[in-house]
């Protein structure tokens, strides 16, 4: 065992394990071990105690530490490189800090910093513990994702259910002049479409980005008028978003014949600024810069110029606004919105149709604000609808939402078969009837009024229809039943076809449906 000493190198063993008693800390004292290079150049320090406390292992050569009562140890491995490598023991003793040092010290490690007002109430706490202790006593929670969301302008595609997406007309909307977005456009593909009139729109998934006097397939020597948009990771100059620099520098796009081509043969051209020889249909407005100079081509909405009003904008992106100013043109640059809901009872915005609260999920933080709202997610909405492909794209084109489909749906306002005479039955799987018809869930020894009606339905059809059919609307049709208990509702019934004698299934359904069926009360909490 070698007796470790300050500033004094050691040189471990060539072959075996070297093992090296290391001399204590004291208050306010630091002492590392460092590996010190054969050229005395590079040092890698890997082990240190301070403040009396026993020795710590550090990253990254993580050298075994023995401590016992006090005493510490450390295992040095074998040199066999044959270099001059060595260890030093270095002892560092700093400045004592002010108390207000010390207290600001922990402010920066515990808060989000100090202020005038904490550090003296710090300094009053005397201690470290005193303060957790206050914290936990006398202190309101604190959420850093408050903290966040009130400092944040995050890019988004798509509204979520705690933020939205900040309406292209309010004021503080952002806008750029750069035709494609880095984040959307990403492996979409640029077609060329001549104008009619000399110039060329670019345009992606149909719609128009911007009118171009040169077509890039031309003037960067491209092999189509189609090409994708490619990710490049090597240089960030490549999808840079802005049009031009203040040294007049342009932004790069790289695009390719095809995806695939993207790794293979990229070529880049110039990011092309929106543009539009026509601006009839575009609102005018007042754009004022960002305060960020390295921001470039940006620009913040301060309102619409009449004769044009928010009436003039689209729900769905891409939006397109002229500045008043300049005459340039800008192309909507969606970023989060995010809402206010400190108690889960009150919302500054709402979206989906006017009546979609923010929401997070329920913790311990924010239980005690957690409500029912009914208003955030109404059962019914008036008029209802039907339940459709043109109404469901409704979701899409107000609130950028998909339905990929419905679950766990009621039947709302649809009554008993036993008590109306307008009813509607789906068939089970019409391509493959068994010879069970709907097996375990059949109820037709229950209602063979139903199973009769259905089957009487069936022999106005030829056979062929018989065997398409899928659904059956029963107008004008009393079912001679009695159900007072609504067992027929959304019940399954089992019919032979009349011309093929096979066994099929039918399930009582439903006409009309409201929106509330889609949506759902919602257990609100605090954001």
């Amino acid at each position: 065992m070698v007796n470790g000493e300050v500033d004094v190198p050691i040189i471990p063993n060539e072959s075996d394990i070297t093992i090296v008693l290391l001399p204590p800390s004291t208050v306010n004292k630091l002492i590392t071990v460092s590996q010190v290079s054969d050229d005395n150049v590079d040092t890698v320090p890997v082990v240190r105690s301070y403040d009396g406390h026993d020795y710590d292992t550090l990253h990254p050569l993580l050298l075994s530490v023995d401590c016992v009562e006090g005493s510490c140890s450390v295992e040095l491995p074998p040199n066999t490189s044959g270099s001059v490598m060595h260890y030093i023991i270095k002892e560092l003793s700093p400045e004592v800090k002010t108390d207000k040092e010390d207290k600001a010290r922990l402010l920066l490690q515990a808060t989000y910093g100090p202020t005038e007002a904490s550090l003296a109430e710090a300094v009053a706490l005397v201690n470290p513990a005193n303060w957790v202790q206050d914290q936990i006593n006398n202190k309101p929670t604190t959420l850093l994702r408050s903290h966040y969301r009130q400092r944040t302008n995050g890019n988004i595609r798509t509204n979520l259910h705690h933020h939205g997406t900040k309406p292209a007309c309010e004021s503080g909307s952002r806008w750029v002049r750069y035709s494609f977005n880095r984040w959307k456009d990403i492996g979409k593909t640029i077609n060329e479409v001549a104008s009619g009139s000399g110039t060329w729109y670019l345009t992606v998934d149909g719609i128009v980005r911007t009118e171009v006097d040169t077509q890039p397939s031309v003037e960067f020597s491209l092999s189509g008028t189609s090409y994708v948009i490619c990710r490049v990771v090597t240089d960030h100059l490549q999808m840079s978003s802005f049009v031009s620099a203040p040294t007049g520098e342009k932004g790069k796009l790289t695009v390719a014949s095809s995806s695939s081509a993207c790794m293979s043969s990229p070529v880049v051209i110039d990011m092309p600024a929106v543009s539009f020889s026509n601006d009839e249909g575009i609102p005018v407005v007042n754009l004022q810069d960002l305060a960020d100079t390295n921001v470039l081509d940006t620009k913040i909405l301060q309102g619409v110029v009449s004769p044009s009003t928010c009436d003039d904008f689209k729900k769905t992106w891409p939006n397109f606004v002229k500045d008043a100013a300049t005459g340039l043109f800008y192309v909507e640059d969606r970023r989060a919105e995010f809402y206010e809901n400190t108690d889960g009872a009150t919302t500054e915005k709402k979206q989906m149709l006017s009546s979609r609260c923010p929401q997070v999920d329920k913790t311990f933080l924010n239980e005690d604000t957690c409500v029912v709202r009914t208003d955030c997610s109404p059962p019914v909405f008036d008029g209802g609808f039907e339940l459709n492909a043109q109404n469901l794209r409704k979701f899409y084109e107000l609130d950028e939402k998909y339905v990929y489909r419905v679950e766990n749906l009621p039947l709302i306002g649809t009554s008993t078969p036993c008590s109306t005479n307008s009813n509607r039955f789906v068939r089970k799987n019409a391509d493959g009837d068994t010879s069970n018809g709907c097996g375990g869930q059949d109820t037709s020894d229950i209602f063979p009024e139903v199973a009769t009606s259905i089957s009487t339905h069936l022999s106005s059809l030829s056979v062929s229809d018989q065997d398409k059919k899928r659904v059956i609307d029963l107008e004008d049709i009393d079912i001679p039943c009695t159900d007072s208990s609504d067992t027929a509702l959304g019940a399954s019934f089992t019919v032979t076809i009349p011309g093929s004698g096979a066994s099929s299934c039918w399930t009582h359904s439903y006409r009309k449906v409201r929106v509330g069926i889609l949506l759902s009360y919602e257990f609100v909490c605090s954001i």
